[in-house]
Parts: C-alpha cells; sequence; structure tokens
C-alpha cells in the first residue's frame, strides 16, 4: 500500500508543541509507545494538564461553559491517575516576547523534538490563543497515544491504572462532543469542518484523512479512443483507504462506525 493511503502521525506538526518531525506511521508509533517506560506517559500528562489549563483559564478564552468543565474534569481526572508516577501541571511551550515565534522549554515527550523556536501559524499558536482545530488535533492525538497503551498491554501498568487510562480517553472524546466539535466518520478526528456535503456526518472526511486520501479529486486519466479523440476521466478518490488499513488500531467506537 502506498503512503498515501495509510493513517500518518505528524503529517501536519507536533500537536504538543509545534514542531514538524519527520511523519512516522500511526502503527509505528504507536508502537513506539507501548515500549516506552511509564516516565515518558508521565510527562506527557504533565504537559497535557498543563496545557488545558492554559487553554481554558485565560479570561480573553472565548469557550462555552460546557467545554471548559469537561476540560477540567480531564485535568482533575489526570491528576488522580496513580501507577506512573507524580503528576501536576507543566508548561511545554511559551510564546517568545522577543516575536510571533513560540519557544518550546523541554524536549516534547509527544514528538521528541528538541526544545527551541517554534513557528507560529494559523493552526498552532500558543495555547491561551489556540482555535478549535489546534485543541480537537491535541485531544484526538493524546486518545490514540492512550488507545496504543490499552492495546499492548505495557508491563508496567496495573490493572487500575489501565482502567483509568480507558476512563480518561473516554473523557477525551466526550470533551469532543461537549465542546461541538465534529467528528470524522472515517478515523475519529475532532475538528470543526468536514468535507463531503450533506452526507458528510455519516461518510465524510476531515482534512487529514483528505490529505492521506490523495487530496482533492483533480487527478485524470485520457486515454485515446480508436479514432484517436482525447477520452478524459477523472480519478475517484478513496477518502475511507487511511482509516480502512488502520482499522485494526484505531479505537472502537470508530470500527464500529463501518460496522452499523
Amino acid at each position: 500500500m502506498t503512503r498515501d493511503f495509510q493513517i500518518y502521525v505528524f503529517r501536519f506538526r507536533c500537536p504538543y508543541c509545534g514542531a514538524t518531525p519527520i511523519p512516522i506511521l500511526l502503527r509505528d508509533y504507536l508502537a513506539e509507545w507501548a515500549h516506552s517506560p511509564k516516565e515518558r506517559l508521565a510527562t506527557l500528562f504533565c504537559y497535557f494538564a498543563g496545557t488545558l489549563t492554559e487553554y481554558i483559564t485565560d479570561p480573553s478564552r472565548n469557550i462555552t461553559k460546557k467545554f471548559r468543565s469537561a476540560c477540567s474534569r480531564i485535568v482533575k481526572e489526570i491528576l488522580e491517575i496513580e501507577g506512573i508516577g507524580s503528576l501536576s501541571p507543566k508548561i511545554l511551550i511559551r510564546a517568545n516576547p522577543q516575536g510571533r515565534e513560540l519557544e518550546a522549554l523541554h524536549v516534547c515527550p509527544f514528538c521528541d523534538s528538541e526544545p527551541g523556536s517554534r513557528s507560529v501559524d494559523g493552526y498552532f499558536t500558543a495555547w491561551n490563543k489556540a482555535c478549535y482545530v489546534q485543541m480537537g488535533n491535541l485531544l484526538y492525538e493524546t486518545g490514540l497515544v492512550l488507545w496504543g497503551h490499552l492495546l499492548n498491554l505495557p508491563d508496567w501498568a496495573t490493572g487500575e491504572t489501565l482502567s483509568a487510562l480507558n476512563k480518561l480517553r473516554h473523557s477525551l472524546r466526550k470533551a469532543g462532543k461537549d465542546g461541538s466539535f465534529l467528528e470524522c466518520p472515517q478515523c475519529g478526528r475532532l475538528g470543526t469542518h468536514l468535507y463531503g456535503g450533506r452526507e458528510a456526518g455519516q461518510q465524510g472526511f476531515c482534512r487529514w484523512c483528505l490529505d492521506m486520501g490523495g487530496g482533492l479529486p483533480l487527478a485524470f486519466n485520457i486515454e485515446l479512443d480508436e479514432r484517436g479523440k482525447p477520452d478524459i476521466q477523472m480519478l475517484p478518490c478513496d477518502y475511507s483507504g487511511p482509516a480502512k488499513n488502520a482499522w485494526d488500531i484505531l479505537p472502537p467506537e470508530i470500527l464500529s462506525k463501518k460496522q452499523d
């Protein structure tokens, strides 16, 4: 199968620090997490809690009370998880007062990028100014990491810890619903827009599936018929291709949609 029909992590930017590392197959990325020490997950949780806290406590944030409460509950759940070490909210990135760039203060536990400057664009900025697209990516990608742990049952995790991780995973998805995010029916990513016209809610796709499924359907096949007249046909794109190739590693609520 070609690269265009696989689900990749870092297809765009790291959802935690905004770096642009080399894309890696979702399958390989989750396997990497499964063999990581619990300290890496603990560090991720500290930055996740810090990010959500920064996002919801800024008085200028224009978010609903329902979504703010959902994020607060997630922070509370994170800090109550046992079995992976001491957890407390920490800051991973901050705005650079010298310019429009961001500064990553530590090695990112999500993408392993080194500390340093990060560029600002329309889809990634400081968390107190982040848009819904940026927050949707954070919730979704973190949920996939949790699902990777549950799939592989790491040796260090007790049953209680795994249950807490699964509860947190469901809380992330519920937060998406409380925030009125749209959920891609192909891969489950949370976003603000689905492609696919009137049937987008059932058969549509997010920007990531659109990109990995071949982009906008503007590919053509040109042949000459027996009279020498050009026969031009637009080639169809299978936007569900990436998700189809990853159904065995996507969370069960996404797979169940395809079985309905």
